[in-house]
This record gives C-alpha cells, sequence and structure tokens, in this order.
C-alpha cells in the first residue's frame, strides 16, 4: 500500500521554471496588491442570509417560546399546588 504513493520532487525551481512564473502578465493573474478586493469573495450572494442560519433563527425562537411557556406552565402548577393544600387544610379543619 505504501509503495503506491509517489513521492514528490523536492529539488528546488528552475531558473527556467521561476521566469516563465514571473512572465504571468498581469491580465492572465488578476487583480494584486491595492486593486485586489477580498471583502466580497461571492457577488452573487451579496449580504443575503442562508437557509442553514434561517433554520437557526427559526429554530432558536420556538426553543425560546418553548422555555418561556414551560416555564410559566411551572409556575401555574407550583400556584394550583398552594391553592390546593389550602384547600385541603380548610376542609378538614
Amino acid at each position: 500500500m505504501v509503495d503506491d504513493i509517489a513521492e514528490i520532487d523536492q529539488t528546488d525551481v528552475s531558473v527556467a521554471q521561476a521566469e516563465a512564473i514571473d512572465a504571468v502578465s498581469d491580465a492572465d493573474s488578476g487583480p494584486v496588491g491595492d486593486d485586489s478586493n477580498t471583502d466580497n469573495m461571492d457577488s452573487d450572494s451579496g449580504s443575503s442570509t442562508s437557509f442553514m442560519t434561517w433554520v437557526m433563527y427559526i429554530g432558536g425562537a420556538i426553543l425560546v417560546m418553548a422555555l418561556i411557556a414551560g416555564a410559566c406552565y411551572l409556575l401555574m402548577q407550583n400556584k394550583d399546588a398552594n391553592d390546593f393544600e389550602h384547600e385541603n387544610t380548610e376542609m378538614t379543619m
């Protein structure tokens, strides 16, 4: 299995290869330096929000509402339990 892996040539870049790299025109290489703009790499989407981000927003809102509803349910149950204890003590007296 190890024999199937090809060894990468580790020799230095020759002078001819370095000159070929330097000979690439700026039109072929794209904007470099101050003219380059990497702030918005994907110009098609702009600043729109992805579908998964919307799913996370909606899921988070549902989770928060469920937690609030659960807390209200527990508070109401506690209030009802206190009322039930008071009714039982009044009936047994």
